[in-house]
């Protein structure tokens, strides 16, 4: 997973702490079965976490892949349990495509009450028209530039990440 992004090694191993470990322990990854890993992932479907499930099988599958590659592991047993997974199903967002709806978004955003960051988070949303983990990462590689030129602009680019992450966690 050196090749992978910080984020995605953190998120993949937290998601390891807390539905693999926990039931497979410390058995070495060559004693592992496809049972054993269909019951622990198994166990995350049965939370109604269908998205996440199937993220920590195919996330297994890698670490097979690995272990077979480094002569730790015979076969990649995950393999075994393609489909065993329901498949998930994506949910669309709606959108406004009426100039009056997005009045009223605008309006209500210019109304909104809470926090400092929250309303500059909610400000700046409709200016850039991009997720905000887009955002997030645009404005890590701008502050990585511009660390050199404009010191200056690292506190507006820290400001709008403060602000991009307080819109994630609306959601």
């Amino acid at each position: 997973m050196q090749n992978k992004a910080a984020n995605y090694r953190d998120l993949t191993l937290r998601r390891f702490e807390l539905y693999l470990f926990p039931w497979i322990g410390k058995t070495p990854i060559s004693d592992l079965t496809a049972p054993d890993m269909l019951t622990a992932v198994k166990r995350i479907q049965n939370q109604n976490k269908f998205e996440t499930a199937y993220r920590t099988l195919q996330a297994c599958g890698q670490v097979f892949r690995y272990a077979v590659q480094s002569g730790r592991a015979i076969r990649d047993v995950t393999a075994d349990l393609r489909g065993a997974l329901p498949p998930t199903t994506t949910k669309h967002m709606v959108t406004f495509t009426e100039p009056k709806n997005v009045a009223k978004l605008l309006r209500a955003i210019d109304g909104f009450t809470g926090t400092l960051t929250g309303q500059k988070a909610l400000r700046l949303a409709p200016l850039v028209f991009v997720r905000p983990s887009e955002l997030r990462c645009c404005l890590a590689k701008l502050r990585g530039c511009l660390a050199t030129f404009c010191p200056s602009a690292i506190t507006f680019i820290s400001l709008a990440l403060i602000c991009s992450s307080t819109l994630r966690n609306a959601y």
